[in-house]
């Protein structure tokens, strides 16, 4: 599991395992390789960079300017 270095407010960490599984329980009998995921508010991108499935695309978003920069000078 990757653990962000940011120790984020309203962090989803411990719920990675369950999000995966709910994302693999929904999407079961589709390709996600078709899909986009967007994930609306980054945060610490726990479950971003946490996926267990393979997306056409992602999008990651949040409110904070900063946060997002941070991530794009992570990236």
């Amino acid at each position: 599991m990757i653990v962000s270095p940011f120790k984020y407010s309203g962090r989803k960490l411990k719920y990675v395992n369950q999000i995966n599984s709910l994302y693999k329980n929904l999407f079961y009998s589709l390709d996600t390789s078709d899909l986009i995921y967007i994930e609306p508010y980054a945060g610490s991108a726990s479950i971003f960079f946490n996926l267990t499935s393979e997306f056409k695309s992602y999008v990651i978003s949040d409110i904070d300017r900063n946060v997002i920069r941070i991530h794009k000078s992570l990236k």
